[in-house]
């Protein structure tokens, strides 16, 4: 075999073209900083001699952006233009992905989908967030702002929950809402369930009373700052 030595050094102002495998035992460099590969790590550089990580993009005065899509003018809607993928085991299997999907048949939208495998699970999508910036979890169609879908199991699971040191607000997989507790027992309002809203106060002492306020900014003496209209079902009256 022929070697290229520090002593012997080869000079190619043209093209190389390796048609087989080519191995450096020492690192390959391409310009300056432009490509460096470090053979004991496998740390690839672009714009670093000192990659840090398997790859490591830099540059000294501008943020760098990686690019990931699809050289084309004729991409399907929710087609993957391209996906981040977390493995594990050496089976290789993906744990998490982040996906860029596009939206429409104009190549001018996209989304964002995350999905997700529980262990032992299959990777399934989570949350997306859509071109116009609706949020959604468990859904593939937000309609709103955020748009929260459970399994639809009408279980007494939390759906929504806000917690500090205590239980805030949660509502359940049945539609049940609650304040302050975490099994509330409250219908939604328009059907026939009893109770409507129920409101917790701490547990034990003189502050466990549950208290609903009604309050207004700049209001005249005299004049009501709320109102409990109780009205029945027909709307007939209150």
């Amino acid at each position: 075999s022929n070697y290229i030595t520090t002593t012997n050094d080869l000079l190619i102002s043209g093209d190389l073209e390796v048609n087989s495998s080519a191995q450096f035992d020492s690192f390959l460099q391409v310009g300056t900083n432009t490509l460096y590969v470090n053979p004991t790590t496998g740390n690839v550089g672009i714009g670093t001699t000192g990659p840090g990580a398997k790859l490591h993009i830099s540059h000294d005065t501008t943020a760098q952006t990686l690019s990931i899509g699809i050289n084309s003018n004729s991409i399907a809607d929710e087609t993957s233009i391209g996906t981040l993928d977390f493995k594990a085991g050496t089976a290789g299997t993906t744990n998490v992905r982040v996906q860029g999907m596009s939206e429409g048949t104009a190549e001018t939208g996209g989304h964002l989908t995350f999905e997700t495998r529980a262990d032992g699970g299959s990777l399934t999508e989570k949350m997306r967030i859509e071109g116009a910036g609706n949020v959604g979890i468990g859904t593939t169609g937000p309609s709103g702002k955020l748009d929260i879908v459970g399994d639809l199991s009408g279980s007494t699971g939390a759906l929504f929950r806000v917690a500090s040191s205590s239980e805030l607000f949660r509502i359940t997989e049945a539609g049940n809402a609650g304040l302050g507790t975490t099994t509330p027992n409250i219908g939604a309002i328009g059907t026939s369930a009893t109770k409507f809203l129920t409101i917790y106060g701490n547990a034990g002492g003189s502050g466990s009373r549950g208290v609903l306020e009604l309050a207004a900014n700049a209001v005249a003496s005299g004049e009501p700052v709320g109102t409990l209209i109780f009205v029945q079902n027909n709307g007939g009256g209150q």
